[in-house]
């Protein structure tokens, strides 16, 4: 089908239910249910300060990794990416891209409220020139 394409969804669990992250900012979790699958939004949306300021200086925020919770923290952890764009004139195929990853920490209870994003960063690499398609799909 012709629809718009979804992506980037982050699910964790919380209390034995199951929740997906769909938006950094503005802050948009679900609340899935087992048996239908049907997400309901968990209202207020929240905003977060540094995700917004990182979404204002680079460019779209995508979702990355299942968040896990930190017990001695009492907090989630994630990772999210952007795409970073080198470019030569206009967007094209010689265009050079580039994955940053970030750090991002949210409360433990609804409606899960982001409270702290790291820098931006490259993944850790062995070779000589980082790959430009990094993406981390677990923690």
């Amino acid at each position: 089908g012709g629809g718009t394409r979804e992506k980037n969804w982050s699910p964790f669990v919380h209390g034995g239910r199951l929740y997906a992250e769909y938006s950094l900012e503005p802050r948009l979790v679900l609340s899935i249910d087992d048996a239908t699958g049907v997400g309901t939004p968990l209202l207020p949306l929240t905003s977060s300060v540094q995700v917004r300021a990182w979404l204002e200086k680079l460019g779209p925020v995508s979702g990355g990794t299942p968040a896990i919770y930190i017990t001695s923290a009492d907090l989630y952890l994630s990772l999210a990416h952007v795409k970073l764009w080198k470019k030569k004139g206009a967007l094209t195929s010689t265009s050079s891209m580039m994955y940053k990853h970030f750090w991002y920490s949210f409360e433990p209870t609804p409606p899960f409220a982001i409270v702290g994003a790291s820098s931006p960063f490259t993944l850790p690499s062995q070779l000589k020139t980082p790959p430009p398609i990094q993406f981390a799909t677990g923690l």
